[in-house]
Parts: structure tokens; C-alpha cells; sequence
């Protein structure tokens, strides 16, 4: 087998998910059942969700592994969504069983079960992810498990969920992301109520105040481009004004996944490296904690989709190893509802991101960052291998971070 195939990089799991006649076709080696899982196996994470929503589930003990899973309403059964119909529930329960089996699997090999619910917006199946999560809180209770789980959210349907603070610290979701994107202004443009095209920038704020105020970990991340860079201090002073300076705050840089030319709306990631440094010394002159440790370079972090057990399971059970991959059924890597039914050209889809590796690019062997990034997205390379790596912001921005970490030890050994 090759090396970049064992370890923390590839985990073999058992026939009923993995067809191993295959990987003996492949490597020629006889693979012990459970033997390379049990060995090798660091951490795991499995994401849910629906059309709106997913859920990041993080089985934890030093890397993360992921599972994507996009759960009910599309097409065939979305006016079963709308009214609670037979249909949906049928769906609902299927898939629901299809992910406690899939989970109950691995729990035995790992010490902490992690859950991020996410997407467009996962308080719209608020009754979902109390079901859930009450079945998955119990099996990792079962397993002797540690269970943690965290929310991407908007925000916005938080005023109309009786309860929802105490519901969330219930399904044990702590910690909360929320996203701006820009000021007043730049936010309702892109972000608006499908009822009436209002904006929701103060909604949002309000619910982070909310959520700040019943003690949940709030972080807001503001997305950025080229049309609300230069008023982004205007989110600071909301911010402020609102006594939510301590909240963490992070920023996004907006991406183009397109083929056009939209180099005035969007920033490359010299650009974006080189605003976020002056943005972070705003927010140092304005008194606001910045998250210097959470920005620190610690550790490499390599791509979810290339860690063991990761996968992103669409409405229908469909698995893919990455999120933007998901609806390219050409691209799937088996089904999570009968995972015996792999077939050949799943399987080897499936190794092939295991198997995708940074040193494969001599631009990421002769860079100084290359642990931090481990070559940034694969994603962008997966139908190109003509195609060379996107550096990330971490080329660009480490020596600002170290300087800071140092000018940071040095006044707290003053004081």
C-alpha cells in the first residue's frame, strides 16, 4: 500500500461500506478487517443536513475526519416539506436510521462526537435537529462518547422558535456562527426575506446579542469583497454600540466560482491576505479581542474531504468526499442507505481523494508554509491535474500573526 495510504491520511472501514475486493485489486495486499481503522484512526466527523442545511458531525481525538449529509426537502418531495406530509416523514426516518447506523459504527473507535449543524439555514428544521440530536446525544451516552455540538446560523428565524435558547443548549450546541456580510448597506443587498425583500442586517444583529446574552460561544464572520471593504468599520461601530466588542470576530473572503471575469467584485487572496492584516489592526486600535489564538498557526489542517471517513450525503443518501461536489451524481462515492451497494467506480473515487496528496506539487514542497496548508483546496485540482495549487492566506499573512504573538508575550511579561 502506498505510505500517503496508511495513517492518519486513509482508513480502510469494513465491507459493508467499502468494497475490499477492490482496494486488493488495486494494492494487491489482503486488508485485515477493522486492522488499519483501529490502528490508524485519529478522529472522524460526519456532516447532515438538509436542502437548507448540514450538520458537521466531528468524531474527535487529534485530526478531524468528516461526513457531509444533505438531508429532505428537494424537488420530488418538497410540498411534503412544506406540510409535514407522509413522504417526508418516510424520507426523514430512512435517512435518520441511515446516519445513527452509519455513526454507531465508528463511535466504539473514537472519544468525542462532535456536531455542526449548517447550511442555508438549520433553525428551519429546528424539530429535525432536536430529534436528532436527542438520538445521537443517547448513543454517545451508550458508547461512553463525548458529545459537542455547534450551529451555523443566519439568525433570522431565532424570533419565531419558542424556546429555541434552551432547545439549542439542550442538543448541547455551544458554540454559534453567524455571518455579515459588509455593513447595513452591502448586507441587505444579498441577504434578504424572500417574503418581502427586506434586508436582515438588524435581525441578525439582534440575534447575536440574543445569543451572546444566553452565554453561547458567538462568532460572527464578515465576509469581504471589493465593494465592502471600505466600510466594514461601519459593522465594527454597530458592533460596539450594541456592547458586543467581545464578541470573536473572523473574516470571510467571498470566492468566484464562476468563468466570467469579476475581478472588480472579488478579491485574489494577495489582496484579501493584505485587508484582513490592516482590518485585524482596527480592531486591536478599537479594543476589540481579535482571536490572535484562534488565527495562530498551530498545526497543518488538511482538506476534510482527504481525511478518513469523510463524505457529504445528499437528501437521497448519496456520498460525496466534497461539499461542492454534491448533485454530481457521477462524482457520488456510494449511498449511505445501502453503503453494501458500492460499486467499483465509487470506491476507487473514494481513494482517490485519500489519496491526493500536497508533496505531489513541488510549488507546496519548496514553500516555508506548506504544514499550515497542506496545499490548500483540493477541490480546484480534483478535474485538472494540469492545474497547480491556490496558495491560501497563510503565505501571506503568518509573519504578521507571529510579530504579533511576540509583541503580545512581551507586554504581558511587562505587566
Amino acid at each position: 500500500i502506498p505510505l500517503r495510504l496508511v495513517g492518519s491520511e486513509m482508513c480502510i472501514r469494513d465491507s459493508r461500506y467499502t468494497d475490499r475486493n477492490v482496494l486488493q485489486d488495486i494494492t494487491g495486499v489482503k486488508l485485515p478487517e477493522y486492522q488499519i481503522l483501529k490502528d490508524t484512526l485519529l478522529g472522524e466527523s460526519v456532516f447532515l443536513g438538509d436542502f437548507e442545511r448540514q450538520c458537521e458531525i466531528e468524531f474527535k481525538e487529534l485530526p478531524s475526519e468528516e461526513f457531509y449529509l444533505l438531508l429532505d426537502s428537494i424537488c420530488a418531495i418538497r410540498n411534503n416539506v412544506q406540510d409535514g406530509g407522509n413522504s417526508y416523514k418516510l424520507h426523514w426516518n430512512k435517512v435518520t436510521e441511515g446516519i445513527l447506523y452509519y455513526i454507531e459504527e465508528k463511535l466504539p473507535y473514537v472519544k468525542t462526537l462532535n456536531i455542526a449543524w449548517f447550511g442555508g439555514e438549520p433553525l428551519l428544521k429546528i424539530k429535525e435537529i432536536d430529534d436528532l440530536s436527542e438520538k445521537l446525544i443517547a448513543l454517545t451516552e451508550k458508547y461512553g462518547v463525548d458529545y459537542t455540538a455547534s450551529m451555523t446560523t443566519n439568525g433570522t428565524r431565532l424570533k419565531y422558535i419558542p424556546d429555541v435558547c434552551n432547545r439549542l443548549k439542550k442538543n448541547k450546541i455551544s458554540n454559534i456562527q453567524i455571518t455579515l456580510d459588509g455593513d447595513r448597506e452591502h448586507h441587505n443587498q444579498t441577504r434578504k426575506y424572500a417574503s418581502d425583500s427586506q434586508g436582515t442586517f438588524e435581525d441578525v444583529v439582534k440575534a447575536i446579542k440574543v445569543l451572546y446574552s444566553e452565554k453561547f460561544n458567538v462568532s460572527v464572520r464578515i465576509n469581504l469583497n471589493k465593494k465592502n471593504i471600505h466600510t466594514i468599520s461601519n459593522v465594527f461601530d454597530v458592533l460596539e454600540s450594541e456592547d458586543l466588542k467581545k464578541v470573536k470576530l473572523y473574516f470571510g473572503q467571498l470566492l468566484d466560482y464562476s468563468s466570467g471575469n469579476t475581478s472588480e467584485i472579488y478579491m485574489n487572496i494577495e489582496e484579501f491576505s493584505d485587508t484582513i492584516v490592516k482590518l485585524y489592526e482596527v480592531l486591536k486600535d478599537r479594543g476589540f479581542p481579535y482571536g490572535m489564538d484562534d488565527h495562530y498557526p498551530t498545526a497543518a489542517r488538511a482538506c476534510m474531504a482527504c481525511r478518513p471517513d469523510s463524505a457529504v450525503i445528499d437528501c437521497n443518501g448519496n456520498i460525496f468526499k466534497c461539499r461542492t461536489q454534491t448533485g454530481e451524481l457521477d462524482k457520488k462515492i456510494g449511498n449511505v442507505l445501502n453503503p453494501e451497494n458500492q460499486t467499483r467506480k465509487e470506491a476507487i473515487q473514494e481513494i482517490n481523494w485519500a489519496e491526493w496528496s500536497p508533496f505531489e506539487y513541488s510549488k507546496c514542497t519548496e514553500c516555508q508554509f506548506l504544514p499550515l496548508c497542506m496545499c490548500g483546496c483540493p477541490y480546484t485540482l480534483y478535474d485538472n491535474d494540469s492545474t497547480e495549487p491556490i496558495c491560501v492566506e497563510w503565505k501571506y499573512i503568518t509573519d504578521y500573526f507571529v510579530t504579533e504573538k511576540i509583541k503580545e508575550a512581551i507586554i504581558n511579561e511587562q505587566d
